[in-house]
């Protein structure tokens, strides 16, 4: 999966959704401050949070125009029922994370550094004295 980001995409609902929608519409004209998924792998992730500061996270695989169309209930948290003027905002969160090239599950293998014997110059030891001659 693709994860796509984007600053400063917060906005509110403009109509109340049930713990079953997967679709929310946001306040008219502010849906472009999210990204626009186009391919079937690609997502964002969107919180919603309601006036006593509880939370859903949301993933969003489909925006057009002010309507996100969304799983619910993700990264551990259940579908809520959110009403009009709830916040909907672009969050980074673990699963975001996970899904980028750097951080995923399967870090990349690290390549050893290789040094022979003859790169290897003893200058002195930790009290500063010349090492002993051989």
């Amino acid at each position: 999966m693709t994860v796509l980001l984007t600053n400063n995409a917060k906005t509110v609902l403009a109509i109340g959704i049930s713990t079953s929608d997967t679709l929310i519409r946001v306040r008219a004209g502010t849906g472009v401050l999210f990204p626009m998924p186009t391919a079937s792998d690609e997502w964002f992730p969107v919180a919603l949070t309601d006036i006593n500061g509880n939370t859903e996270y949301l993933r969003c695989e489909q925006r057009i125009d002010d309507v996100l169309y969304v799983k619910r209930g993700q990264e551990g948290t259940q579908p809520r029922v959110f009403q009009a003027g709830d916040i909907a905002d672009l969050r980074l969160t673990v699963a975001a994370i996970n899904d980028l090239p750097c951080c995923g599950d399967a870090p990349p293998t690290p390549t050893p550094p290789t040094m022979t014997i003859a790169d290897i110059t003893v200058v002195a030891n930790r009290d500063n004295r010349p090492p002993p001659s051989s």
